[in-house]
């Protein structure tokens, strides 16, 4: 019996990838995206479409209302930005870029799960993943730069472990997952890994998450990264 997977920002990238790779194993694919024009292809392959601005509440309510009390074995929170243009150093940083990359990188995770929390627990799979980065990781943090990247990475972590804080005595788990250096628009040309090659190992990362995993920060490979 298949899997539904819901997948935020499904229409490129890490997105995407992921919705090629659950749509190869037969899964069932909800994929959202602000324009479903860009989902046509998927939806030609057994997608299901919906137009999703994951920062406005009334889409959110939206979707919610769609799916009805309809089962949600794996929510991706994938949809998210690099931040702005430039270094986003001390001297050099657009504040009106940092507050609305905190409200796609970390308000509209914690919205969407928070919408979609009964059909996620009433689901055989009960499972959050919220794509992050390990430059999220203050731990490893040795820059200076992209501050506002790294700052809302760094605030979903804590919106991932609030979550499993409040979710895991109901069964759900919940983990940040790093996808590595992607080459997409947003990592670039010159990325070390391809999306399907991220898309694979973060799947592979879920598809296998234990329960004692739950709330911790994981990368595409499966190694636990320090917060």
């Amino acid at each position: 019996m298949s899997r539904t997977i819901l997948i935020t920002g499904a229409g490129r990238g890490i997105g995407r990838a992921l919705a090629e790779h659950y749509l190869d194993k037969g899964e069932t694919v909800l994929a959202t995206a602000r324009d479903t024009g860009d989902l046509a292809d998927l939806v030609e392959r057994g997608a299901e479409a919906f137009e999703l601005e994951v920062t406005d509440q009334n889409q959110i309510d939206r979707l919610a209302a769609d799916l009805g009390d309809r089962p949600i074995d794996v929510l991706i929170n994938n949809a998210g930005v690099i931040g702005g243009k430039g270094p986003q150093t001390l001297s050099n940083l657009n504040q009106d870029d940092w507050a609305e990359t905190m409200r796609i990188n970390v308000f509209a995770p914690f919205r969407i799960t928070e919408a979609l929390v009964g059909n996620i627990t009433a689901s055989a799979g009960k499972t959050v993943a919220i794509i992050s980065s390990r430059m999220g990781s203050i731990d490893q943090n040795a820059s200076s730069e992209k501050i506002v990247y790294r700052t809302s990475k760094a605030a979903v972590n804590q919106v991932a472990k609030a979550l499993h804080n409040g979710l895991h005595s109901q069964g759900v788990k919940v983990v940040p997952l790093h996808p590595g250096w992607v080459a997409t628009d947003m990592g670039g040309p010159g990325a070390a890994v391809t999306p399907e090659d991220s898309a694979r190992g973060l799947a592979g990362v879920i598809d296998n998450l234990r329960q004692d995993q739950s709330g911790r920060f994981w990368d595409y490979q499966g190694q636990e990264l320090p917060w």
